[in-house]
């Protein structure tokens, strides 16, 4: 099993996330306040994953992910968020080592096949 966090604000959004990372099996969620994150991933953690919403065009929401890279090298981000112009996921993806960007609103298909990129990914490095 593998540890996820999930600070998503919209409730919805929230429900959603858990349903489809509890589908896959191989996930165990829980729901984290924004402020606690980089607390929560602190070695010895254990967290794979989290998932957090963003808009990559604010500057706080790169400075967030920065942050938290800092405290934890080893997680995967996914990260939610509005459709924005392509230019601004590309660098923000690779600059901050972020997994996948999954926009809004959520397409179930999408999302399915990304948790499947990810769980695939995951069993492979262990």
């Amino acid at each position: 099993m593998y540890d996820v966090l999930i600070s998503i604000r919209d409730p919805a959004t929230l429900d959603l996330l858990r349903a489809a990372f509890a589908e896959r099996g191989i996930f165990r969620t829980a729901a984290a306040p924004r402020e606690r994150l980089a607390q929560l991933l602190a070695p010895p953690s254990g967290v794979a994953v989290v998932d957090l919403d963003l808009d990559p065009t604010k500057s706080e929401h790169r400075d967030l992910l920065a942050s938290l890279r800092a405290v934890n090298s080893a997680v995967q981000f996914l990260a939610i968020g509005p459709e924005v112009e392509r230019a601004h996921f590309g660098p923000s993806r690779l600059e901050l080592d972020v997994r996948t960007f999954v926009r809004t609103p959520i397409d179930a298909f999408d999302l399915a096949r990304r948790l499947k990129r990810l769980a695939d990914s995951l069993v492979a490095v262990d």
